[in-house]
């Protein structure tokens, strides 16, 4: 079973309650970075039920002394063929977001 399957399953038995990563880290045997990696990594995709049709990756650079950033990185990827399958299941304005989207990547 995958990191990402073990934190879920074991936020599933919380039922939305808190859970800090050491504890995830202690129940699970794994480091708490591993959990860090594995949440951070997830936080940044959409799903439409259990199927990811989105994924982003946000970067920032800045100078170490003075911590003014000099530059930014976004990527965003888009499943547009789930995002049309599934598009029923959303709530109506999102349905008309993954109806634009749809009709994007077909361009």
């Amino acid at each position: 079973m995958s990191t990402k399957d073990l934190i879920i399953r074991a936020l599933e038995q919380e039922k939305g309650e808190y859970i800090s990563g050491e504890k995830l880290a202690g129940d699970l045997g794994l480091s708490r970075n591993a959990i860090w990696k594995a949440v951070k990594k997830e936080n940044n995709s959409l799903y439409v039920g259990n199927k990811k049709f989105c994924g982003m990756l946000t970067e920032a650079f800045s100078d170490l002394e003075t911590g003014v950033y000099s530059r930014f990185i976004v990527g965003i990827g888009i499943r547009a063929d789930i995002l049309e399958k599934r598009k029923d299941s959303l709530p109506f304005k999102n349905q008309v977001i993954a109806a634009l989207i749809a009709r994007f990547a077909e361009l």
